[in-house]
């Protein structure tokens, strides 16, 4: 701690007592700065020694005997986190001398009073909280997401139909995915054609080349009319498969009777190679 003025004290003697005057206090003995709210401990500590230096200061004590007083509540209650009651006793009987000296006979005894009626009578309780670890709780900024507003009780439905419209709808996805990936992969046979086929003919060749040009067309077309064949096929198998699954699915009595499938359309994957020249230009 920092030495006290008489200036120092008259300053602080004159602020409303509370936070403010305590803060004063704190700042004035050079005391470590701290968030009181986290630390309920050293703000006691504050609370304590501004009250004792309010107790001298009403009781009439002289400016330099109130500038002592935050040094010995300071030191007493530095003592009562780590000694007993007889030990803490014995010190007060030890300092007896020293402080009758520095306040005089009247003001000793008053203040040895207000010792006695306080941090004596109350030692455990004083001893309690400022020798306990107090727990340290964690504090963290989360977000809270809140439920999405319920519909109206008159769009609700049975679990087992809404049951039955999920799966539907996965169903239809599936075919739905299904149907781009064979869109994909005629786009992907058209433009093979073009590149294999159509594409040497906008060169110049000499006539004899046309026998060989012929060939190697019937021989690319057949290959992918063969692979298209073989697409349409696998299409349908998968469309039958997806046709099953919604026929088999448990359908609840309240929609009634399944009706029957509409037929999708199947992607094309061959088209001419006039179609394929007259498109791309």
């Amino acid at each position: 701690m920092a030495n006290l003025s008489v200036e120092q004290v008259k300053t602080i003697s004159c602020l409303p007592p509370g936070v403010i005057a305590e803060d004063a206090l704190c700042s004035t003995l050079n005391l470590p700065s701290c968030d009181r709210a986290k630390d309920i401990q050293y703000s006691l500590y504050l609370e304590i020694v501004y009250n004792h230096l309010r107790f001298a200061v009403d009781k009439g004590f002289t400016w330099p005997q109130v500038c002592q007083i935050p040094y010995i509540a300071g030191s007493l209650l530095q003592r009562v986190k780590v000694q007993k009651l007889p030990t803490f006793l014995k010190y007060l009987f030890t300092q007896s001398r020293n402080w009758s000296q520095i306040l005089g006979p009247r003001n000793y005894k008053l203040y040895m009073e207000f010792l006695c009626q306080s941090i004596v009578q109350h030692f455990l309780l004083y001893k309690h909280v400022f020798s306990f670890v107090p727990r340290k709780v964690p504090q963290l900024n989360l977000t809270v997401y809140t439920p999405v507003e319920p519909n109206s009780l008159s769009e609700g439905k049975p679990i087992e139909i809404w049951n039955y419209e999920q799966q539907l709808a996965e169903l239809a996805n599936e075919e739905q995915e299904l149907l781009k990936k064979f869109e994909s992969m005629e786009t992907k046979c058209s433009k093979e054609i073009f590149d294999e086929i159509l594409g040497p003919t906008e060169e110049s060749f000499q006539k004899e080349h046309v026998e060989t040009l012929v060939k190697n067309v019937a021989s690319v077309f057949c290959n992918k009319i063969q692979d298209t064949l073989v697409a349409n096929v696998e299409q349908k198998h998968q469309e039958m498969l997806i046709n099953i699954k919604k026929v088999l699915l448990p359908r609840p009595v309240a929609l009634g009777p399944f009706t029957k499938l509409k037929a999708k359309p199947t992607a094309v994957l061959m088209k001419k190679p006039s179609q394929i020249s007259n498109s791309e230009s």
